[in-house]
């Protein structure tokens, strides 16, 4: 293989690892065939925009150094608990560490391009970002929130204890523990709850209207601060709620948003300015 040939190749499967893990959490090797049929789509826009703006006569006054390539492997690197583990990685996805700094050098040259060709586009006048932001007041205000704690045992006839009434005699005895105490609900949670926030005491956090199970969600919206509810049924299985405060609507103010919005601003028009330079070299 020539080096050319193992540039390219290194560029698409480091793009492969890094797209897979982003997208859907997983190696490559782990990916369906709908998954897998996404991966490529994007590794192969990304590549053409690669070439793209590498062939660019902007690309010609950017030099990436070792320094900084060495940085973005080290974080990759860090990504894994142990250097064993990234090297089956690599291996996994048929790349050498020389072939990942390769791919590296070339992400973050495409990038220092794109800061290149928007950076003397000018910054958002403040009389802008107020204007977008009464505009848009509906973005910049929080609806009344729920604090609340759950405990579900699930229903899967596949395990005895977890038959339709396995679960639901399991979870009214917790429903009773805690009715009696409401201060063992988190110590419950850690000990009975099926659900991954069980680890941390069946903590839901600030729950908005609407991001619950329909059953759930009407339930905790009723509740007073400090009930625990009867026992509800979901389509996973049952759960017992606990609510611990509400939070009333807030509204945000203009100045304690105001350098984070004027940033995400500034973001977004030299994003569109890029956009508009990449549609140019892409038809040339």
């Amino acid at each position: 293989m020539s080096q050319l040939e193992s540039t390219e190749s290194g560029a698409l499967n480091y793009r492969l690892l890094r797209i897979a893990g982003e997208k859907f959490g997983v190696m490559p090797n782990q990916l369906s065939a709908e998954q897998q049929r996404q991966v490529d789509e994007v590794a192969a826009k990304e590549l053409i925009m690669e070439h793209a703006v590498l062939s660019s006569d902007e690309a010609r006054a950017i030099v990436i150094s070792e320094q900084q390539v060495d940085r973005a492997l080290t974080e990759i690197k860090s990504r894994y608990e142990e250097e064993n583990q990234f090297e089956a990685a690599l291996d996994n996805c048929d790349l050498d560490e020389e072939q990942l700094r390769a791919a590296l050098a070339r992400e973050l040259k495409v990038e220092a391009v794109l800061d290149f060709v928007s950076h003397e586009i000018p910054d958002v006048e403040e009389t802008e970002v107020k204007l977008f932001f009464y505009m848009h007041q509906e973005r910049f205000s929080k609806p009344e929130r729920r604090v609340a704690r759950h405990i579900l045992i699930t229903i899967n006839d596949e395990f005895p204890e977890n038959t339709r009434q396995a679960a639901l005699e399991r979870i009214e005895l917790i429903a009773q523990r805690v009715a009696k105490d409401p201060r063992r609900f988190a110590d419950q949670a850690v000990k009975h709850s099926e659900c991954p926030t069980g680890l941390n005491g069946g903590v839901l956090g600030e729950v908005p209207k609407g991001s619950l199970f329909p059953a759930l969600d009407a339930k905790l919206f009723k509740m007073k601060p400090g009930e625990i509810s009867d026992v509800i049924e979901s389509d996973i299985g049952f759960h017992v709620l606990f609510l611990e405060d509400i939070l009333n609507p807030e509204n945000i103010s203009f100045e304690s948003i105001k350098d984070k919005l004027t940033s995400q601003l500034n973001e977004r028009q030299r994003s569109r300015h890029q956009k508009r330079w990449l549609r140019t070299i892409l038809s040339a």
